[in-house]
């Protein structure tokens, strides 16, 4: 099943009428795929990708970057 996504929205409000481009993501075992880049508006396609990505790692680049991992650790000190 395809996930189309935005990765990549307008800097200045992140506003998705500015522009964006977007990616089918897709997760297979223990593999995340993004694949199907494509500028919105236009539907113009990229020739990119696609890139894959081992879960564990994908998982913990995105609790970073919301800093979920951080509380966690703190929860595994007794803090």
């Amino acid at each position: 099943m395809y996930h189309r996504y935005p990765i990549l929205v307008c800097p200045w409000f992140g506003d998705l009428e500015c522009g964006y481009i977007s990616v089918c993501i897709d997760k297979e075992s223990d593999i995340v795929e993004w694949s199907s880049f494509q500028v919105a508006g236009s539907n113009k396609k990229l020739d990119v990708g696609p890139y894959y990505f081992k879960w564990d790692n994908y998982k913990f680049a995105i609790e970073s970057a919301y800093g979920v991992e951080s509380f966690r650790q703190g929860e595994k000190a007794g803090q």
